[in-house]
């Protein structure tokens, strides 16, 4: 399971780029996890600070580094400095 997280608390974006910012995200989260994405969602409208985040499947190393590649570039793009990536084991309890 991965877990990515984007952010705009500087405040860098307007309204319509973290709009477009996000859609851009989960557009290519869609491709690498052939739609296979457990959860998406953002912070509250009228929060202080803009947050989104997704948790997908990823199967394979090589479309993992792949995929941070896309992500950074997307980043970049948007002259934000990074994407949150938190890989780990799913256990049921």
């Amino acid at each position: 399971m991965i877990t990515v997280q984007i952010g705009n608390s500087d405040n860098r974006l307007s309204q319509s780029d973290w709009s477009a910012y996000i859609a851009k995200v989960d557009k290519v989260l869609k491709i690498y996890s052939s739609y296979n994405i457990h959860f998406s969602g953002g912070s509250p409208s009228e929060a202080a600070w803009q947050n989104y985040c997704w948790c997908v499947d990823i199967k394979g190393d090589d479309l993992e580094e792949g995929l941070k590649a896309d992500l950074k570039m997307i980043a970049r793009q948007y002259d934000q400095t990074a994407i949150a990536w938190c890989k780990g084991e799913v256990e049921m309890i």
